[in-house]
């Protein structure tokens, strides 16, 4: 659902299970990506109504889900989201063990 959502331009709101390498993996690479929040499930409803608004908002989210959008368009749907997301997980990945 991650990459569909991605590559309809969508942004996201990533709640990971916590314990869940890779949810959290890609949760984080979302967020440092700027394609949405990761958040977690204690989130308070106002402040999870901040960040729905801020990803409605802010113009940054906008751009990225355009792009990403175009990009998916170009380059054969969510495949080419899920390489450029899943390459990025994989480098944090060998940074860690090295």
């Amino acid at each position: 659902m991650m990459m569909e959502a991605l590559s309809f331009g969508v942004p996201i709101l990533s709640f990971p299970d916590m314990g869940h390498s890779e949810q959290e993996n890609n949760a984080t690479s979302l967020e440092e990506e700027g394609c949405g929040k990761r958040l977690d499930y204690s989130i308070s409803p106002e402040k999870l109504l901040d960040h729905i608004h801020q990803l409605i908002e802010d113009d940054a989210y906008k751009e990225k889900a355009q792009y990403l959008r175009s990009l998916s368009h170009a380059l054969n749907g969510p495949e080419a989201i899920t390489e450029m997301i899943g390459s990025k997980h994989m480098e944090q990945g060998s940074q860690r063990i090295s």
